[in-house]
């Protein structure tokens, strides 16, 4: 190593190959982690339950912050964000399937905030008006 330092040359680049291969190595990890995580989240939104306080460990935000607290990219807060409120979206969905209903069309502003508070793991229901929303969760069609 000191010679190759000395003699001025750079180590060589990994071959697209060898880089191939790291990624996907990598997938696998970040599979079986990303599974890991689903599960126990599963766990502690159940056992919360039984003692009372779901509300709360359950929720989005509190882990969204967590995370780009300890972002230290490349990625962005934003970009790391997104891949976790999936990831909650997703747990959430083995657990019990979500309807969520919001003010349509689709890709309105509406729509689009309900995508960025349960995650695109919820089957969503556009209504005409808000008061449509609020009724469709009183007569219990959507969570």
């Amino acid at each position: 190593m000191a010679k190759e330092a000395s003699s001025g040359k750079k180590p060589a680049a990994p071959s697209a190959a060898a880089l191939r291969h790291e990624i996907d190595r990598a997938d696998r990890e970040l599979l079986k982690l990303l599974n890991t995580r689903a599960v126990l989240t599963n766990k502690l939104c159940q056992a919360s339950e039984a003692d009372g306080s779901a509300g709360s460990v359950c929720e989005f935000q509190p882990v969204l912050a967590k995370v780009a607290e300890g972002n230290r990219g490349p990625l962005s807060n934003e970009c790391v964000q997104s891949i976790y409120r999936e990831l909650l979206s997703g747990a959430r969905a083995l657990e019990r399937h979500q309807r969520v209903a919001f003010l349509g069309p689709f890709y309105s502003f509406s729509h689009l905030a309900a995508l960025e508070r349960f995650g695109s793991s919820i089957e969503q229901v556009p209504v005409a008006s808000i008061a449509a929303v609020f009724e469709e969760v009183n007569r219990g069609h959507v969570d």
